[in-house]
């Protein structure tokens, strides 16, 4: 298979934000959120230790580095769903993902470690996004500064599915088409 830089890069597209979203789909993006952890699960389990540095792209993150950077960011997500949901249309701080990425725990430890926190998270996460009125999914918000924006809960929603399967799918890629 001979995959361009665009197919690599987003292998299924761009994320697909509205102004309001059908609510099977939000109800499938919520189970989508409780499985992701049991997805990463199976992923991982296909790994050597060898293919933690492979990458689906030139330049891209490693295998290695999109596991530990999807534990944080849905992290990062679970916790901007808490904050909306105890604040008043909070103010998050950016996340800056590629200083993270950097670091030595996303470089040196396991990735076994990310994959535990990316099940409970996700579990977690699915089950709260679950319990949540569809009017509540719609009238909370928060304001993120990095674009300048205000989101719904039914956005993260949709922001943290897609991310999943978007980082899924450039894993796939990584492992079975190598750049």
């Amino acid at each position: 298979m001979n995959l361009n830089l665009e197919q690599r890069k987003r292998p299924i597209g761009k994320l697909p934000l509205a102004d309001s979203y059908a609510p099977a789909y939000l109800e499938e993006s919520i189970d989508y959120i409780s499985n992701f952890g049991k997805h990463m699960e199976a992923f991982y389990n296909q790994l050597s230790p060898e293919d933690y540095q492979k990458q689906y792209r030139p330049g891209s993150w490693t295998i290695q580095e999109l596991i530990h950077h999807l534990a944080e960011s849905h992290m990062i997500h679970f916790s901007r769903i808490k904050l909306c949901l105890s604040l008043n249309h909070p103010t998050v701080n950016p996340f800056p993902e590629n200083e993270w990425v950097k670091q030595s725990d996303a470089q040196e430890v396991d990735p076994t470690y990310s994959i535990l926190m990316l099940k409970g998270i996700q579990k977690r996460m699915g089950h709260l996004l679950g319990t949540l009125s569809p009017s509540k999914r719609k009238e909370t918000t928060l304001f993120n500064p990095e674009p300048n924006r205000t989101f719904t809960i039914e956005d993260l929603l949709v922001i943290n599915a897609w991310h999943g399967r978007h980082h899924l799918a450039q894993l796939d890629i990584a492992l079975n088409h190598p750049a």
